[in-house]
């Protein structure tokens, strides 16, 4: 079976609820679609956030956001941090270092996305629709 490492930029409410499905439903996941998630990293401004998160098994955490991006075991980056700055940014570098990330931002999308749609690896994109939580990677 193949895993998928992931990094995780923002533990808020959004963040802690995708920390816990993977915790809770990696294995789940692993055998619907072969692939195991695997929370590698995890970075959060606020170091009461990161105490709170559980110890798994070889995760970082960290409040630096760039440990997450140029750490080269990771796969998937995603971006949870909310507002358009430093999100953009952050994507942006994620993207330059080939850890694909697309943030759960609708501004984002409309306002830059068209701008930074030729960065991405895929073939057909509404920029203008409703985002989900998602994920591209190699």
């Amino acid at each position: 079976m193949r895993s998928i490492n992931i990094g995780l930029i923002g533990a808020g409410t959004v963040g802690a609820g995708v920390i816990d499905s993977i915790v809770e439903n990696g294995r789940l996941i692993a055998n619907r679609t072969g692939i195991l998630p695997v929370l590698k990293s995890v970075c959060d401004k606020d170091k009461n956030v990161l105490e709170n998160i559980p110890n798994i098994d070889g995760l970082i955490k960290t409040d630096d956001a760039l440990k997450v991006i140029e750490n080269k075991d990771i796969d998937i980056v995603v971006e949870l941090i909310g507002g358009v700055h430093p999100a953009k940014d952050l994507v942006l570098r994620a993207i330059a270092n080939k850890n694909i990330s697309l943030p759960l931002i609708r501004r984002f999308f409309r306002n830059i996305g068209r701008k930074y749609s030729r960065h991405l690896p895929i073939t057909e994109c509404s920029w203008d629709s409703k985002p989900a939580l998602a994920a591209v990677y190699p």
